[in-house]
């Protein structure tokens, strides 16, 4: 008998499966969809992601033509729902997929979504660098979703720690406050690292940081960081003229100190503490405007290695995202007298 109700149970478990998921995907073309479908799924009261609108894709098989704009929606249950259940929202929002009826294998392969965070990585091509690179800032989230935790890898933590810590060297931020200060003023994309997930990392580094600016160890130039340079002992004429060096950069700092704005003040030169830039940052790149190919306008580097595009066409919007393959879009840029720099340089000038 209870072998039986084992096979009975086994045989009930394999005609459901593949029949129920945690999540399902559809696709929505614009002019195929109702005015205001965002609206219905909210109504729906389910938890879903959007990509943004993916008008820049191409034909696989032949690059030079352009694929119909569309959008990708993944539909997020608490619990597995049968595929009935996805296919009702779908339809909610005219939603496109492959009749489970006449396709069944073809519906589970383009709507099953077996790995949530993959599904939602790809809603921006995060790992197709051979693809056009959509903003994560615009994909929309219904419902309690975090998108940008969610898609967030070990490897982009890292890289924006890694940014992080270098603006901390290069302004020589030295508490958690003035941080978050700047943070608030001209990095809002660092929140979610500062605030939450590497908090104790950063106020550790800064710790460090006065330690070593309190014992007169810590490096005082960005060229101090560089740990490939060449060491070589320096002569007494090198000696001299760093002596010389070191005594401008301190009258600069005492001349500019009782004029500073508070911008000044809170974000110091590389070189002495004032306000003042220098010039020849790697962030900073020297741009042109070309076309795009497809009537728009990019900005590219001198060298054609590096592209931006203005993610929204509006000709008072200055914060650029740059496309080149490879890159993960998540910084913002702004360009100045044809100089592509991060908003913390350009606020400096």
């Amino acid at each position: 008998m209870t072998t039986n109700k084992k096979s009975v149970q086994q045989r009930a478990d394999e005609k459901r499966r593949d029949k129920r998921a945690r999540a399902w995907q559809c696709v929505v073309y614009p002019d195929g969809a109702p005015e205001n479908w965002m609206d219905v799924l909210r109504d729906l009261l389910v938890e879903c992601l959007v990509s943004p609108l993916h008008d820049k894709d191409r034909q696989e098989e032949d690059r030079d033509r352009q694929k119909k704009p569309h959008y990708h929606v993944i539909v997020s249950f608490k619990n597995p729902m049968s595929y009935t259940h996805a296919v009702e929202v779908f339809d909610a929002i005219g939603g496109v997929y492959p009749d489970p009826e006449k396709a069944w294998h073809t519906f589970l392969k383009a709507c099953k979504v077996r790995d949530f965070q993959q599904a939602a990585r790809y809603l921006c091509h995060l790992d197709q660098p051979n693809k056009y690179q959509y903003d994560i800032a615009q994909v929309t989230s219904i419902g309690a979703i975090d998108y940008a935790a969610l898609v967030m890898t070990q490897a982009d933590e890292d890289e924006i720690l890694d940014e992080i810590f270098q603006f901390m060297d290069d302004y020589h931020v030295e508490t958690y406050p003035m941080l978050i200060r700047l943070v608030r003023k001209l990095h809002p994309e660092w929140r979610r690292i500062v605030y939450h997930t590497c908090t104790r990392q950063v106020v550790e580094y800064a710790k460090g940081l006065h330690h070593e600016a309190k014992n007169g160890a810590g490096p005082r130039t960005p060229r101090d960081y560089d740990i490939h340079a060449e060491v070589q002992v320096p002569s007494a004429d090198d000696v001299a003229q760093e002596q010389e060096i070191a005594s401008d950069q301190q009258e600069c700092c005492n001349e500019s100190s009782a004029a500073s704005s508070m911008r000044q003040r809170e974000i110091p030169c590389r070189n002495c503490g004032s306000g003042d830039e220098i010039k020849g940052q790697e962030t900073r790149v020297e741009t042109r405007l070309v076309d795009d190919g497809h009537g728009g306008t990019v900005a590219e580097s001198i060298d054609g290695t590096r592209r931006w595009e203005l993610p929204e066409a509006d000709s008072l919007n200055n914060e650029w995202r740059e496309i080149t393959p490879g890159s993960r879009g998540l910084k913002r840029w702004l360009r100045v007298d044809g100089m592509m720099m991060t908003p913390s340089e350009a606020a400096l000038l």
